[in-house]
């Protein structure tokens, strides 16, 4: 018999108003080389392609439903924030998930950042730069 999943992440710091599963987390751990690869494009070409909920699940093929998305960008957040990723760079990863109809970050997003998305996906696209740059 195999031993239940915590109900919250034990291996982060989490906000406790936007909390995530100790599976929600490994699968931001799989999610996140992919998708910084994804940002990283954007730049270098001056881009700004977000991706709904939907369209990230199905074009990085992750294992989670559409309800459970923000909960894993979560986790991604606080990854990114434990390894040294400045608070805006990583505000600005999960900012390119956004809501197919009105192409914005979830609510949780914009209650816990209080930023306008798409400075943060700016913030991000400079840390990415600086980061590939400084591995020349």
């Amino acid at each position: 018999m195999s031993k239940p999943q915590p109900t919250t992440c034990g291996t982060c710091e989490m906000d406790p108003r936007f909390t995530h599963t100790t599976r929600e987390h490994e699968v931001a751990q799989e999610w996140i080389p992919g998708l910084l690869a994804y940002i990283k494009t954007d730049a270098f070409t001056a881009g700004d392609r977000t991706l709904s909920y939907g369209e990230a699940i199905d074009y990085f093929h992750l294992d989670c439903q559409v309800r459970r998305a923000g909960r894993v960008l979560d986790a991604a957040e606080r990854i990114l924030l434990a390894s040294g990723w400045p608070e805006p760079a990583a505000a600005g990863v999960s900012a390119y998930v956004v809501n197919g109809t009105t192409r914005a970050p979830g609510y949780g997003w914009m209650e816990l950042w209080h930023r306008d998305p798409r400075s943060a996906r700016d913030d991000t696209r400079a840390h990415l730069r600086e980061l590939a740059l400084a591995d020349d």
